[in-house]
Protein backbone atom coordinates (compact mmCIF):
# COMPACT_ATOMS: atom_id res chain seq x y z
CA UNK A 1 0.00 0.00 0.00
CA UNK A 2 1.16 3.52 -0.81
CA UNK A 3 2.80 5.65 1.84
CA UNK A 4 1.62 9.26 2.11
CA UNK A 5 3.45 11.22 -0.58
CA UNK A 6 3.41 14.90 -1.39
CA UNK A 7 5.27 17.01 -3.95
CA UNK A 8 8.96 17.76 -3.30
CA UNK A 9 8.19 21.30 -2.21
CA UNK A 10 5.40 20.07 -0.02
CA UNK A 11 7.70 17.64 1.81
CA UNK A 12 9.83 20.57 2.93
CA UNK A 13 6.89 22.12 4.74
CA UNK A 14 5.81 18.78 6.10
CA UNK A 15 -15.38 27.89 12.00
CA UNK A 16 -17.00 31.56 13.45
CA UNK A 17 -20.50 32.36 14.45
CA UNK A 18 -22.19 30.77 17.48
CA UNK A 19 -25.03 28.43 16.67
CA UNK A 20 -28.27 29.26 18.45
CA UNK A 21 -30.15 26.03 19.06
CA UNK A 22 -33.43 27.94 19.15
CA UNK A 23 -33.02 29.09 15.56
CA UNK A 24 -33.82 27.04 12.50
CA UNK A 25 -30.77 25.30 11.03
CA UNK A 26 -30.17 25.68 7.27
CA UNK A 27 -31.71 22.62 5.69
CA UNK A 28 -32.17 20.97 9.11
CA UNK A 29 -34.41 17.95 8.79
CA UNK A 30 -34.43 17.28 12.52
CA UNK A 31 -32.74 13.93 12.07
CA UNK A 32 -30.07 12.47 14.32
CA UNK A 33 -27.68 9.55 13.80
CA UNK A 34 -26.34 9.57 17.37
CA UNK A 35 -26.64 11.58 20.58
CA UNK A 36 -24.17 14.29 19.52
CA UNK A 37 -24.94 14.73 15.83
CA UNK A 38 -27.84 15.92 13.76
CA UNK A 39 -28.40 15.76 10.02
CA UNK A 40 -29.40 18.21 7.33
CA UNK A 41 -30.20 17.80 3.65
CA UNK A 42 -28.44 19.83 0.97
CA UNK A 43 -31.41 20.88 -1.15
CA UNK A 44 -29.21 21.32 -4.23
CA UNK A 45 -28.84 17.56 -4.70
CA UNK A 46 -30.76 16.07 -1.74
CA UNK A 47 -27.67 14.58 -0.10
CA UNK A 48 -27.82 14.30 3.69
CA UNK A 49 -24.90 15.15 5.98
CA UNK A 50 -24.21 14.83 9.67
CA UNK A 51 -23.12 17.91 11.57
CA UNK A 52 -21.75 18.43 15.08
CA UNK A 53 -21.38 21.35 17.50
CA UNK A 54 -17.82 21.84 18.75
CA UNK A 55 -17.51 24.71 21.21
CA UNK A 56 -19.04 27.79 19.57
CA UNK A 57 -18.84 26.30 16.08
CA UNK A 58 -20.99 23.93 14.04
CA UNK A 59 -19.12 21.72 11.57
CA UNK A 60 -20.14 19.15 9.00
CA UNK A 61 -19.10 15.76 10.34
CA UNK A 62 -18.75 14.33 6.83
CA UNK A 63 -16.80 15.39 3.74
CA UNK A 64 -18.71 17.41 1.17
CA UNK A 65 -19.82 15.49 -1.92
CA UNK A 66 -21.36 18.21 -4.09
CA UNK A 67 -20.48 18.40 -7.79
CA UNK A 68 -19.56 21.99 -8.66
CA UNK A 69 -18.23 21.28 -12.17
CA UNK A 70 -19.57 23.81 -14.65
CA UNK A 71 -18.22 25.95 -17.47
CA UNK A 72 -16.39 28.21 -14.99
CA UNK A 73 -14.94 25.43 -12.85
CA UNK A 74 -14.49 22.58 -15.31
CA UNK A 75 -12.84 19.48 -13.80
CA UNK A 76 -12.51 21.29 -10.46
CA UNK A 77 -14.02 18.49 -8.39
CA UNK A 78 -13.59 14.75 -8.77
CA UNK A 79 -13.72 11.42 -7.01
CA UNK A 80 -10.51 9.77 -5.84
CA UNK A 81 -9.19 7.64 -8.73
CA UNK A 82 -12.27 8.87 -10.66
CA UNK A 83 -14.22 6.14 -8.87
CA UNK A 84 -17.76 7.10 -7.77
CA UNK A 85 -17.57 4.63 -4.89
CA UNK A 86 -14.84 6.77 -3.35
CA UNK A 87 -17.10 9.83 -3.53
CA UNK A 88 -19.82 7.90 -1.76
CA UNK A 89 -17.42 6.97 1.03
CA UNK A 90 -15.14 10.03 1.30
CA UNK A 91 -16.79 12.88 -0.62
CA UNK A 92 -15.28 14.77 -3.54
CA UNK A 93 -11.85 16.39 -3.90
CA UNK A 94 -11.85 20.08 -4.90
CA UNK A 95 -9.51 22.70 -6.28
CA UNK A 96 -9.38 25.73 -4.00
CA UNK A 97 -11.51 27.78 -6.40
CA UNK A 98 -14.21 25.12 -6.34
CA UNK A 99 -13.91 24.62 -2.58
CA UNK A 100 -14.72 28.29 -1.97
CA UNK A 101 -18.11 27.99 -3.69
CA UNK A 102 -18.99 24.37 -2.95
CA UNK A 103 -20.66 24.65 0.49
CA UNK A 104 -24.46 24.90 0.62
CA UNK A 105 -26.36 28.02 1.65
CA UNK A 106 -25.88 28.74 5.35
CA UNK A 107 -22.42 27.14 5.36
CA UNK A 108 -18.96 28.16 4.11
CA UNK A 109 -15.40 26.91 3.67
CA UNK A 110 -13.68 27.50 7.04
CA UNK A 111 -10.90 30.04 7.27
CA UNK A 112 -7.48 29.32 8.73
CA UNK A 113 -8.57 31.14 11.89
CA UNK A 114 -11.73 29.06 12.19
CA UNK A 115 -9.63 25.89 12.04
CA UNK A 116 -7.40 27.37 14.79
CA UNK A 117 -10.47 27.98 16.95
CA UNK A 118 -11.40 24.32 16.57
CA UNK A 119 -7.86 23.20 17.36
CA UNK A 120 -7.61 25.32 20.51
CA UNK A 121 -11.01 24.05 21.64
CA UNK A 122 -9.55 20.55 21.45
CA UNK A 123 -6.53 21.47 23.58
CA UNK A 124 -3.93 22.84 21.16
CA UNK A 125 -1.86 25.73 22.51
CA UNK A 126 -1.91 29.17 20.88
CA UNK A 127 1.75 28.75 19.92
CA UNK A 128 1.16 25.42 18.25
CA UNK A 129 -1.99 26.67 16.52
CA UNK A 130 0.01 29.48 14.90
CA UNK A 131 2.78 27.10 13.83
CA UNK A 132 3.17 24.99 10.72
CA UNK A 133 3.88 21.35 9.93
CA UNK A 134 2.54 18.71 12.36
CA UNK A 135 1.72 20.35 15.68
CA UNK A 136 -0.24 19.72 18.84
CA UNK A 137 -1.34 16.30 20.04
CA UNK A 138 -5.01 16.40 19.09
CA UNK A 139 -5.33 14.50 15.83
CA UNK A 140 -6.79 11.47 17.61
CA UNK A 141 -9.70 13.64 18.70
CA UNK A 142 -10.36 14.84 15.14
CA UNK A 143 -10.17 11.69 13.02
CA UNK A 144 -12.97 9.20 12.55
CA UNK A 145 -14.03 7.80 15.92
CA UNK A 146 -12.39 10.65 17.86
CA UNK A 147 -14.02 12.41 20.78
CA UNK A 148 -14.69 15.70 18.92
CA UNK A 149 -17.22 14.11 16.57
CA UNK A 150 -15.58 15.80 13.55
CA UNK A 151 -14.62 12.40 12.10
CA UNK A 152 -12.00 13.48 9.56
CA UNK A 153 -11.16 10.67 7.12
CA UNK A 154 -8.03 9.63 5.23
CA UNK A 155 -9.60 10.56 1.93
CA UNK A 156 -6.42 11.25 -0.07
CA UNK A 157 -5.79 14.08 -2.53
CA UNK A 158 -5.07 14.89 -6.17
CA UNK A 159 -1.73 16.48 -7.12
CA UNK A 160 -2.00 18.79 -10.11
CA UNK A 161 1.79 18.66 -10.44
CA UNK A 162 1.95 14.86 -10.66
CA UNK A 163 -1.47 14.49 -12.29
CA UNK A 164 -2.17 11.66 -9.91
CA UNK A 165 -4.26 10.69 -6.89
CA UNK A 166 -2.48 9.66 -3.71
CA UNK A 167 -2.81 8.64 -0.07
CA UNK A 168 -6.38 7.39 0.18
CA UNK A 169 -6.45 5.46 3.45
CA UNK A 170 -3.28 7.19 4.71
CA UNK A 171 -3.88 10.95 4.67
CA UNK A 172 -6.75 13.40 4.68
CA UNK A 173 -6.12 16.98 3.45
CA UNK A 174 -8.69 19.75 3.96
CA UNK A 175 -8.76 23.22 2.41
CA UNK A 176 -9.12 26.44 4.36
CA UNK A 177 -10.48 29.58 2.69
CA UNK A 178 -7.28 31.50 3.52
CA UNK A 179 -4.54 32.20 0.97
CA UNK A 180 -0.93 31.94 2.17
CA UNK A 181 0.90 33.43 -0.83
CA UNK A 182 -0.92 35.75 -3.20
CA UNK A 183 -3.61 33.72 -4.89
CA UNK A 184 -1.40 30.75 -5.81
CA UNK A 185 -1.26 28.86 -2.49
CA UNK A 186 -3.72 28.37 0.34
CA UNK A 187 -3.57 26.92 3.84
CA UNK A 188 -4.83 23.42 4.49
CA UNK A 189 -5.09 20.97 7.37
CA UNK A 190 -3.95 17.36 7.19
CA UNK A 191 -4.22 14.23 9.29
CA UNK A 192 -1.83 11.40 8.46
CA UNK A 193 -1.81 7.83 9.70
CA UNK A 194 1.98 8.18 9.87
CA UNK A 195 1.74 11.04 12.38
CA UNK A 196 -0.07 9.62 15.39
CA UNK A 197 -0.53 12.90 17.30
CA UNK A 198 0.23 15.92 15.12
CA UNK A 199 -2.32 17.81 13.01
CA UNK A 200 -0.69 19.53 10.04
CA UNK A 201 -1.05 23.17 9.04
CA UNK A 202 0.67 24.09 5.79
CA UNK A 203 -0.01 25.59 2.36
CA UNK A 204 -0.14 24.14 -1.13
CA UNK A 205 -0.99 25.12 -4.69
CA UNK A 206 -4.65 26.03 -5.19
CA UNK A 207 -4.66 23.80 -8.29
CA UNK A 208 -4.45 20.62 -6.21
CA UNK A 209 -7.64 18.89 -5.13
CA UNK A 210 -8.34 18.35 -1.44
CA UNK A 211 -11.34 17.46 0.70
CA UNK A 212 -13.81 20.01 2.08
CA UNK A 213 -15.52 20.35 5.42
CA UNK A 214 -18.04 23.16 5.70
CA UNK A 215 -18.74 25.25 8.80
CA UNK A 216 -22.04 26.94 9.59
CA UNK A 217 -22.28 30.71 8.93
Amino acid sequence: MKKLLFSTAFFGLLAIVSCNKDQDQPGDDGGSKDDDKKTFTDTRDNQTYEYVEIGTQTWMAENLNYDVDNDATKDSSSCYDDDMDNCDEHGKLYTHEAAKIACPSGWHLPTDEEWKTLEKNQGMSETDANGTSYRGEIVGKLIEGGSSGLDLTYSGYYSNNNLDYSSNGYGGLYWTATYSSGDTDAFFRAASSGEADGFERNSWSVENKLSVRCIMD
